[in-house]
């Protein structure tokens, strides 16, 4: 492929990982309302735990590629997002929660995202810094500076957040959403 080809296919990918995972948040954080109730507890519980894997992503991208250098990051990851894709199917869907009461909330509520989206999140929140990462080394014209692929995660991001309350909840029940995600 060309140039402008793989330059878009970067961007595209860093597009993409960011709409996916802003779409998840509101999606998983109102499908445990019923399970938990429309507490403040569970949005907060929900943004925190959000939070925590994109931190857990970034620091797994860091370490990794500084540990093992970018053709064995290539491999190693492949096996992460293999791994992330099979725990869609693992997780089912966050109303299978069956645990309510036996945590505190907070945690029952990290653990339930954790099992049905926790990989797959994970996954996506490392998707940027890893395009970044081999745009350098690609020797394509402007690798040098790959940060400009923030500009196609904040449009996915921004996307992702406006998208879903106008385009995906009023028009998709949970379980369409789930299976589109």
């Amino acid at each position: 492929p060309d140039v402008m080809t793989r330059m878009w296919a970067f961007r595209a990918a860093v597009f993409l990982g960011a709409f996916l995972l802003f779409m998840v948040q509101p999606m998983t954080s109102k499908e445990l309302l019923p399970i938990f109730g429309g507490s403040y507890m569970v949005w907060g519980a929900c943004m925190v735990f959000y939070q925590a894997i994109l931190l857990a992503g970034y620091l797994y991208a860091h370490v990794v590629k500084r540990v093992v250098g970018v053709r064995r990051y290539a491999v190693i990851h492949l096996v992460v997002m293999v791994l992330g894709l099979a725990a869609l199917s693992w997780g089912g869907s966050g109303s299978s929660g069956g645990d309510a009461g036996r945590l505190p909330l907070s945690l029952e509520v990290f653990v339930l995202l954790f099992r049905t989206v926790g990989l797959p999140v994970f996954v996506l929140s490392t998707t940027s810094l890893l395009a970044q990462r081999w745009l350098s080394v690609s020797g394509l014209p402007g690798s040098e500076n790959p940060y400009v692929l923030y500009s196609a995660s904040n449009l996915g991001s921004i996307l992702g957040l406006i998208c879903y309350p106008l385009a995906v909840e009023p028009f998709l029940d949970l379980s369409s959403q789930n299976f589109l995600w």
